[in-house]
């Protein structure tokens, strides 16, 4: 088990539990942009707001296509 981390996912955790993975963690985060905009430029409506049952939909759908082209999961 981690002694100490300094993910947000683990604050004020006192242990760190062993599945915690930094190195996964930060790689995730960083596809978190490329999602969100993919996510909003097709969630957009005609009127140009977000469908946001659209676009929280397809924001999980691309973190998941992302995770996969980048070899995470």
């Amino acid at each position: 088990m981690t002694e100490y981390c300094s993910c947000l996912e683990t604050k004020g955790v006192q242990n760190v539990p062993r599945w915690h993975n930094c190195e996964y963690i930060n790689s995730r985060k960083k596809l978190i942009p490329i999602a969100e905009k993919r996510a909003k430029i097709n969630a957009a409506t005609e009127d140009g707001k977000i469908n946001e049952l659209l676009f929280t939909h397809l924001f999980a759908r691309y973190m998941e296509e992302l995770a996969v082209e980048n070899k995470l999961i």
